[in-house]
């Protein structure tokens, strides 16, 4: 194999490699991402609650954009057993409910 298409090769390893990291990175940013909410379990009334705050949005409120990785999906009960309360803007409830 000559030197060019060894690089090429190599380059192409490297560009895959980082393409899956900034792949599990974007997921594990991820608003309303499992990383510390109750994996596996059924959420009937899914808010969104950001841990830092403490305050709980409707899932398409546009203030949950801002949460970050403070922000988990979890059920209405779950928020306000945790000591959340409604965000001011949505209610902390989707309209269509």
């Amino acid at each position: 194999m000559s030197f060019n298409k060894r690089m090429r090769r190599i380059l192409e390893v490297c560009t895959a490699i980082l393409l899956l990291l900034v792949l599990a990175t974007a997921l594990a940013l991820k608003p309303g991402g499992t990383a510390g909410s109750t994996a596996g379990a059924t959420v009937e009334n899914p808010v969104t609650l950001n841990i830092r705050t403490m305050l709980y949005h409707c899932p398409a409120c546009d203030l949950v954009r801002h949460c970050g990785t403070d922000c988990r999906i979890v059920d209405l009960s779950e928020a306000v057993r945790r000591g959340g309360k409604p965000c001011s803007t949505c209610g902390g409830v989707c309209a269509a409910r």
